[in-house]
């Protein structure tokens, strides 16, 4: 029988359960299942599981939605330009960092 994973993907498949989710536990191990897999098991196995309904979402409008994608946008910006400052001064970076937490490498401590 298939084990849960915290990321509440389907035991059976390993693919993310969207939908309606049916988990049992036994003892200290808890199973996960979801609704195509679940749909797969006998009506006695069918019993042993509890559905559990996919979160409930509030409605979201267009312009919600425009924004949303913008602050992603903004953020992969700024994350790409991050990353683009690290890796040129690496080197620096990591001697900064080593001063800090050996200041007597440089005579300061």
């Amino acid at each position: 029988t298939p084990r849960c994973s915290s990321i509440r993907k389907c035991g059976a498949t390993s693919r993310a359960s969207l939908g309606t989710r049916f988990s049992r536990e036994d003892g200290r191990v808890t199973y996960d299942l979801c609704e195509d897999e679940h749909g797969k098991l006998s009506p006695e196995d069918k019993a042993l599981y509890k559905a559990i309904p996919p979160p409930a979402v509030g409605a979201i409008t267009r312009a919600q939605l425009l924004d949303a994608l913008q602050a992603v946008r903004t953020m992969s910006l700024l994350c790409h330009a991050w990353l683009d400052v690290t890796q040129r001064h690496e080197g620096r970076i990591w001697e900064l960092l080593t001063l800090a937490r050996y200041p007597g490498v440089a005579g300061l401590g």
